[in-house]
């Protein structure tokens, strides 16, 4: 008996994000469902259904003229993953399996133990939680696993592996599809200088094994733009032990040093009272609260084997180092209207203090938070020398004296995705989450008219609160004509239009 996807469709849905900063009213939103029940035995046979359900939907997109987006947990803070016609939920498909070795190509330099499949609405904690019960885990994510697999890769979600890269990079394989006929349109994307997975696997899931190097990194990071993502081929990590702390330091020459230059000798004299191994250091933040000059907030994370004990009293998601800073920002709603200065320094001094050492897996350090009200962020990159001046450059901004928020800083390696915007060599990324309100909006605006006004090079996370126009994609150069050829070479052109929208590079937007 054959098994069959189908989804449960809400016309006139009202939708909104999980901050709560996006909202709208969808013609028509399908949740997506896998066929049921579950069964080991079926994977393949599910996720061929569901491809070609998927498939239905957007025939019938292309013939009346809509367009199509698609949203996993909803983290997005802009509208990139919001359409008003058609919307395809996908927290149900999170089907996954190892891949094995006979489904391996001959010429892969891949261990196939690492290898393995995992349906676009996984999110990161599940993929974290498999993986790491099967002794291998994510090189990195975001600072939160409450994210969709699909959409932290699609949107470049970093995390802080300065010597790593973002959580793209562990994708080899995409599994898109790129239109209505289940028999062409369904692709299992690799790049041509890296084969890893066999075309009868590629078949077996209903899918053609295109190889291309282009066409591969432009779709890692593409924001719905290329297509129905239906997963991903994943290359993990042996499990490893993070070891986290944090301590609150003064804001000083050595901080700022740290920040323009990422030498790590650094950290023994910012920290004395620590031991720390520069040759370990996975990960480095510095949070500032932008009404306070004196003190930073300095995150560490150095990465060991599993042979390091993890702590006895396991980490929790209020004790971890691993914060996630919108849910942080979030607590400012229960203590404003006071002066956004006197909320900020409150807060931090309350909850971000003084943490760790703590040994954790990472699914056990990067935790999914109970979201605690609406917030708004941005996010931009800089290179990283170049940090410290973007950073005074946004605390100059008169209009920050009213934003109840704060200035984070990670560093992250630059992607091969082609429009990630992790595009130096060192990506210094400062996130401002914000307590949802027009004085936020207005630092925000006020802060990108500064950072274009100036000589510093800036990118933005595509699934943050972003500008529209040149001045955003200008840090991009030719990546960006690279990127939109790969996207005409992938797509017809009525499905350029289905997945078109407004908010990506060059106003892709129906008709395109």
């Amino acid at each position: 008996m054959s098994r069959t996807a189908t989804s449960q469709r809400t016309d006139r849905k009202l939708w909104k994000n999980l901050h709560e900063n996006v909202q709208l009213t969808v013609d028509r939103y399908h949740e997506i469902l896998n066929p049921g029940p579950p069964q080991d035995t079926t994977v393949l046979e599910d996720i061929t259904a569901t491809t070609a359900h998927v498939c239905s939907i957007l025939a019938d997109a292309g013939i009346r003229g809509k367009t199509v987006r698609t949203v996993g947990g909803a983290w997005s803070l802009s509208s990139v993953a919001a359409s008003p016609d058609i919307m395809l939920g996908t927290r149900n498909l999170n089907l996954w399996f190892p891949v094995a070795a006979g489904s391996m190509d001959g010429a892969s330099r891949h261990d196939s133990d690492r290898i393995h499949y995992m349906q676009c609405g996984c999110s990161v904690g599940e993929v974290y939680r498999r993986l790491e019960l099967r002794g291998y885990t994510l090189p990195t994510s975001g600072a939160s696993n409450g994210q969709s697999i699909a959409g932290a890769v699609s949107t470049g979600t970093h995390g802080s592996a300065f010597a790593y890269g973002s959580i793209q990079e562990c994708i080899v394989g995409v599994h898109v599809i790129v239109g209505p006929d289940p028999s062409v349109d369904c692709i299992l994307l690799e790049r041509a200088s890296d084969p890893v997975v066999s075309a009868d696997l590629a078949q077996r899931l209903g899918a053609r094994l295109v190889r291309d190097d282009e066409q591969f990194n432009a779709a890692l990071v593409s924001f719905g733009s290329m297509g129905f993502v239906m997963g991903y081929i994943v290359n993990a990590e042996p499990l490893y032990h993070l070891e986290s702390w944090r301590r609150v330091v003064p804001y000083n020459g050595l901080v700022n040093a740290l920040m323009t230059t990422l030498d790590l000798d650094l950290l023994p004299m910012i920290v004395p009272s620590l031991q720390v191994d520069p040759t370990r250091v996975w990960h480095v933040e510095v949070v500032l609260n932008p009404h306070d000059a004196g003190s930073a907030y300095l995150t560490v994370m150095e990465r060991w084997t599993t042979a390091r004990p993890k702590s006895i009293a396991q980490p929790h998601k209020r004790s971890t180092p691993g914060d996630d800073l919108l849910n942080v920002v979030g607590r400012l709603t229960a203590t404003l209207p006071a002066a956004a200065g006197a909320a900020t320094t409150a807060l931090l001094g309350a909850t971000f203090g003084n943490r760790g050492p703590v040994v954790a897996t990472p699914y056990e350090t990067f935790t999914a938070p109970d979201v605690r009200g609406a917030a708004l962020s941005v996010e931009i990159g800089v290179p990283l020398d170049r940090s410290y001046d973007a950073v005074e450059l946004l605390k100059s901004c008169p209009e920050i004296k009213h934003y109840a928020g704060i200035i984070a800083c990670r560093f992250v390696k630059a992607s091969a995705a082609t429009l990630a915007f992790t595009q130096f060599p060192i990506t210094c990324t400062i996130e401002l989450p914000g307590v949802k309100n027009t004085r936020t909006q207005k630092f925000y605006d006020a802060a990108f008219a500064k950072l274009f006004a100036s000589d510093i090079p800036v990118t933005a996370h595509w699934g943050q609160i972003y500008p529209i126009g040149s001045d955003i994609l200008a840090a991009y150069g030719s990546n960006l004509d690279r990127w939109l050829a790969a996207r005409e070479s992938l797509l017809s052109g009525p499905m350029r239009s289905v997945f078109g929208h407004a908010t990506t590079p060059r106003g892709i937007s129906p008709g395109d």
